[in-house]
């Protein structure tokens, strides 16, 4: 129904952000690096969404990368994961990471989620390994981050949804991967903003 909101930040708490979309609010779900990324944020944002229907409630699941989208609806597909577990999971281990995990066979990543022990790790292990294979680029999967990579690029784009220029986008994404040659998407986002912030 929703396939992103594009609107203002009103309010973010450590859960959720308000996104004012032509003088409407909507509650929007989302991890806490997420969170994090979007405080102090001015200007428009593009927030990409999943909206999860029951009986008693409508609720919105928010991304600003769509490959996070993507990988929280193929948990939604594992048996007795739900929407708030799934985004348990995206605000523990990034997608790249996650992705290397369940390609190794590597069940303890998956333990430092909240609720899952080491049995449930092993049957999300099994049930993820030919979901996420297509999640990704290359041989063996996702890659390590570099300059003009699908992670810097995505990157990117995550900072000119939150409303900064391309070519400020670009520089400070530029500046992250040549400080931290290793980190994941979320490292190259957290690593930009700080350099955007102090200017």
């Amino acid at each position: 129904m929703f396939a992103y909101l594009e609107g203002k930040i009103d309010t973010v708490d450590e859960r959720s952000a308000v996104i004012d979309v032509g003088g409407v609010g909507y509650r929007v779900f989302v991890t806490y690096p997420t969170v994090q990324a979007l405080r102090g944020v001015e200007g428009q944002v593009r927030i990409h969404t999943h909206l999860a229907v029951r009986e008693d409630a409508w609720t919105l699941y928010g991304f600003l990368d769509p490959r996070d989208l993507e990988v929280f609806r193929v948990l939604l597909g594992v048996n007795k994961i739900g929407p708030a577990l799934a985004l348990k999971v995206l605000g523990e281990i990034p997608v790249d990471e996650l992705v290397r995990a369940v390609q190794a066979e590597n069940e303890s990543v998956l333990t430092r989620v909240p609720g899952i022990g080491a049995k449930s790790a092993r049957r999300l292990v099994l049930e993820l390994r030919d979901r996420l294979s297509g999640i990704g680029t290359g041989a063996g999967g996702i890659q390590t981050p570099i300059a003009g990579s699908d992670a810097a690029a995505d990157a990117a784009a995550a900072l000119v949804a939150l409303g900064f220029t391309p070519r400020e986008a670009a520089d400070a994404v530029e500046a992250a991967v040549s400080e931290s040659p290793g980190a994941d998407l979320q490292g190259l986002i957290r690593g930009a903003l700080a350099r955007l912030r102090r200017g």
